[in-house]
């Protein structure tokens, strides 16, 4: 059994039960650190296959990054016992998170990186980056649609 956040406050789940799934508490905010998020991915990452979690938990790396940035240090502490969480984090800067989110995120990873977190913050920047870039297509293609 594990201890994850739930919409229902923290609670006790079986290894593989996606049942109750959810990366927001009961007051509809997202985990205000990185420990937090590492419980519910290794709790949850299993159900990460698109749709209201994976958005969920995209909107949480990015209120991390944005809101909490300094508190990188912690992420990169756990991201270097844990390779799949930094692949997770990674993956969720992506092109759901806001125009204004990705641009915040890649001054902060350029401007004001922790001396331990050089490698993370270079893949922070690209990540964000890319997601910019994708986002950017994706307004783009829509406004050239009747």
């Amino acid at each position: 059994m594990l201890l994850a956040f739930s919409a229902n406050g923290w609670s006790a789940w079986s290894m593989h039960s996606c049942e109750g799934a959810d990366v927001y508490d009961a007051k509809g905010r997202t985990p205000s650190d990185w420990r937090i998020l590492h419980a519910l991915f290794a709790k949850f990452g299993c159900c990460d296959k698109g749709g209201y979690l994976s958005e969920g938990f995209s909107e949480a790396v990015a209120r991390l990054l944005v809101d909490h940035w300094n508190k990188l240090d912690q992420f990169v502490l756990i991201s270097e016992k844990d390779p799949d969480f930094k692949a997770f984090v990674l993956r969720h800067i992506d092109a759901t998170n806001s125009m204004a989110d990705l641009q915040r995120i890649m001054e902060l990873s350029r401007e004001q990186c922790p001396r331990k977190g050089l490698e993370s913050c270079r893949q922070i920047f690209s990540s964000a980056s890319a997601a910019r870039l994708e986002l950017e297509h994706t307004l783009n293609q829509r406004s050239k649609q009747p």
